[in-house]
């Protein structure tokens, strides 16, 4: 079932129903709300069996898991969701939920792939700035090189 819904000539976004396939668990926070409570919250990445990498923020517990059909709002200027209502629960064992990496894929989550990147690049630097390795010394110059790059890691994530 769509809805659609319009403002200003631009549909903004639309009910739907799915299939939950997958649950990526992005990033977390905390906050106090009006009555001065700490709440939880998370950023999810969603799939479904027609529409993949959407975003729902929504305090850690999820009221849905992977086998689930659900009813939602899509936001597609955002490519996000919200007003999940579970519709038909999943029966039979619980699937694993990922954290970051959907095991049998190739996908691997922003926050992973962002890692990667400044890894690869603070070793790149380390590299430049030691030079080639000597092969006659190839253990030592390894192993300094490495050093360097955890080093500019380290500043990288302010550890």
């Amino acid at each position: 079932m769509n809805i659609i819904t319009a403002k200003n000539n631009y549909i903004s976004f639309m009910k739907k129903t799915g299939k939950v396939t997958r649950i990526v668990e992005n990033s977390t926070w905390k906050y106090k709300n009006q009555e001065g409570q700490t709440v939880e919250m998370a950023e999810f990445t969603i799939d479904f069996a027609d529409l993949q990498n959407v975003k729902y923020k929504h305090p850690i517990n999820l009221t849905f898991k992977v086998g689930d059909e659900i009813e939602y709002e899509y936001d597609q200027h955002k490519k996000s969701i919200s007003k999940t209502k579970k519709l038909n629960q999943h029966v039979g064992a619980d699937p694993i939920q990922a954290k970051y990496v959907k095991p049998e894929s190739n996908y691997v989550s922003d926050v992973v792939k962002q890692k990667y990147i400044n890894r690869l690049s603070c070793l790149n630097r380390a590299t430049d700035l030691h030079g080639a390795i000597d092969l006659d010394n190839y253990e030592q110059d390894l192993k300094l090189i490495i050093q360097t790059a955890k080093k500019f890691e380290e500043y990288v994530y302010e550890k």
